[in-house]
């Protein structure tokens, strides 16, 4: 006990018998190396307590920052010199909290305390004042661009440095005093070093019951002490340390991210950092929870510890979930805002197609008829029977066609108002087909051959299969070449496929995916030079699905086109009942 005590307070004792031997002027001299070295030694103690109290208190400040609060209660704590002014200043300047209960919070600190708000400006440690009224100042960064700035009399820190240098000038008056004078000093040292005990008592005591969960830590992530709110945060005993350290309780996933942090500050890229990360609870849940984190040095400037403060922060990460789930549903709502957008463009669009198509295709055989009818009325008269007959049967297959063109514009309005429906019914293939041809000249008919077992039926609406029927064959007379072939037959599987063939030069392959497109029209061919619509076939796949049915298209061999229609059959039941 004895020999680590004079180890501890070696220079106390052995300055004061070296004055014994000594000159008065190296008894002069001695005292004044005793003071400058003792000064500094209190100045370093002064800042290292300042700088642990910077990193204690990253986590303390909220609205409420008054005498009463964890920080201010903290803030009187911070240092037991008498005289000392404590402050915490925000990037803006202004004081967030003080020891000195009189204090103004959120003035600015050159209205609060001028002469340290002066000195602040010269840098982040010195001394200010005049003689008798000297004082000392140090000045800390904390998280958030804050900072952590306390100051005191010169005379209350080299307290113990000046009681010192007067028991080694006492010397000089005698031998006798030297002993008591050094025992006097040893023991103010040491009453000293119980009060700075005593304070890291009352912060021993701020860290184990602060609301916030702190953690010091080593500076490889082995967990050297906790506070109760670590334990209550993460399920863990009342100062238990978690197995592992950090690696056991930090998410993988932030991992990385934080060994990049923690390397910046132990490099000193960085005082310390703040982030957001998820921490492993006992019962296999993750917290999100918010790190604060400061990096406290030794004397030679090595990184020894990390002081960390958590921030459980559940309730702000559900209201960015809720958040994050309303941004998503109005992306939603966006998209469909758009697709409807889009169907409205794909709407007019339609209009314009269907109103350029009647003003075309429309407008011209209306122009044919009134024409024929004009010239039949002039010369009626000078015309004879078979030029009239043929005048008239030009008339007749106009209108005819013109009343296939509104037959495919109302199908197309019906299509467009998603109105299409069948309304089928037992139909016997022979007579549909029939009735498919009668509207044909005699010369088409000719040119067109039917093979259909006059037994077989399907199940369809007789107006839409009849106007398949007239669709398909008129695509074969007009794109096609004769002969024509009509053919049906039942499926094995159930259905009755109808198909239409010609001999003509078939579909040009590049235009074959667009052959039941609306509107479409092949650029190469004969199909320039004939007139149309492009809705034909287009209406054909409508009403085929409309019927429950398909169309496709086929190379016909040796050449042409073949367009094979699909419907479901009479059922067996409803057969017999027919």
């Amino acid at each position: 006990m004895l020999s680590r005590f004079v180890r501890s307070e070696w220079r106390h004792l052995a300055l004061p018998l070296a004055v014994w031997f000594a000159s008065c002027a190296v008894a002069t001299w001695g005292a004044l190396w005793v003071e400058q070295r003792g000064e500094a030694e209190m100045r370093h103690r002064f800042d290292e307590r300042i700088q642990y109290a910077a990193g204690a208190v990253a986590g303390l400040a909220g609205r409420d920052n008054g005498p009463s609060s964890p920080l201010g209660r903290y803030l009187k704590h911070t240092t037991s010199i008498s005289g000392a002014k404590v402050y915490l200043i925000d990037a803006a300047g202004r004081v967030q909290g003080s020891n000195d209960d009189n204090a103004v919070r959120w003035a600015l600190i050159e209205n609060q305390d001028r002469a340290v708000a002066e000195a602040l400006r010269d840098g982040d440690r010195g001394l200010y004042g005049t003689a008798g009224a000297e004082r000392y100042f140090v000045a800390e960064d904390v998280s958030g661009g804050r900072m952590l700035v306390a100051s005191v009399p010169t005379a209350d820190l080299y307290g113990p440095i000046i009681t010192a240098n007067l028991a080694v000038q006492s010397t000089t008056a005698g031998l006798g005093g030297l002993g008591l004078v050094a025992v006097f000093t040893a023991a103010r040292a040491a009453r000293n070093r119980a009060a700075l005990r005593a304070s890291e008592a009352e912060f021993r005591g701020l860290f184990d019951n602060s609301l916030l969960g702190m953690v010091v830590t080593r500076t490889d992530g082995e967990i050297e002490r906790v506070n109760r709110a670590f334990g209550t945060l993460l399920g863990h005993e009342p100062g238990a340390l978690p197995p592992g350290g950090w690696p056991g309780i930090l998410h993988p996933d932030d991992a990385q991210s934080i060994s990049l942090l923690a390397a910046r500050a132990m490099s000193g890229e960085i005082p310390g950092f703040t982030a957001t990360v998820r921490l492993r609870h006992t019962s296999g849940r993750t917290v999100p929870v918010e790190v604060t984190s400061t990096i406290i040095r030794d004397e030679a400037g090595e990184p020894v510890h990390f002081s960390t403060q958590l921030l459980d922060v559940s309730e702000r990460a559900r209201r960015q979930e809720e958040q994050r789930a309303y941004r998503e549903e109005l992306a939603v709502r966006a998209r469909d805002l758009q697709s409807a957008n889009a169907g409205l463009q794909a709407a007019n669009q339609r209009v314009a197609d269907m109103v350029a198509m009647l003003t075309h295709d429309v407008r011209q055989p209306i122009a044919t008829i009134a024409g024929y009818c004009e010239l039949l009325t002039d010369m009626w008269e000078d015309t004879d029977d078979r030029a009239k007959r043929r005048d008239v049967d030009r008339i007749a297959a106009t209108a005819a066609s013109m009343s296939g063109y509104v037959e495919e514009i109302l199908t197309l309005t019906q299509v467009d108002a998603d109105t299409l429906f069948a309304r089928p019914a037992p139909l016997t293939v022979a007579d549909v087909v029939t009735e498919a041809l009668a509207h044909l000249t005699a010369g088409e008919r000719a040119g067109v051959s039917v093979s259909v077992d006059e037994q077989l039926r399907v199940f369809a609406d007789p107006r839409q299969l009849h106007q398949m029927l007239v669709n398909l064959v008129g695509n074969g007379l007009k794109y096609g070449e004769p002969p024509l072939a009509v053919r049906a037959r039942a499926l094995g599987g159930g259905g009755v496929e109808i198909e239409v063939s010609d001999s003509g030069e078939g579909v040009p392959e590049d235009f074959v995916p667009h052959l039941f497109d609306r509107f479409a029209r092949a650029s190469s061919g004969v199909a320039p030079t004939k007139k149309g619509t492009g809705l034909g076939l287009y209406i054909v796949r409508q009403l085929a699905l409309a019927n429950d049915g398909a169309v496709e298209y086929r190379p016909h061999q040796p050449s042409g086109a073949s367009f094979v229609l699909t419907l479901p059959t009479v059922k067996a039941e409803l057969h017999a009942a027919v």
